[in-house]
């Protein structure tokens, strides 16, 4: 078990493909006086495709998130 560990996480740290570049997109739309919308979107890049010699598509461990979220406050906000 412990080799399969060692051997996953040299696989990891190698070529660096643990580096994954981030961008986000965060909105935050006023509904009501206590009430928000939020959307975010985020994406994450596996630049280390470009050296790592795999062979692989650069959309191959592309990850993209998408969130819709509510925010209440419970007082008034600061004026």
């Amino acid at each position: 078990m412990k080799a399969d560990e060692n051997s996953a996480l040299s696989w990891f740290y190698q070529s660096g493909r643990f580096f994954y570049p981030e961008t986000r997109f965060f909105l935050r739309w006023h509904v009501s006086e206590p009430v928000d919308l939020l959307l975010n979107l985020r994406a994450f890049y596996p630049v280390f495709h470009f050296w790592d010699g795999a062979g692989q598509p650069f959309w191959d461990q592309l990850m993209v998130s998408f969130g819709v979220g509510f925010a209440i406050r419970l007082r008034p906000a600061p004026k």
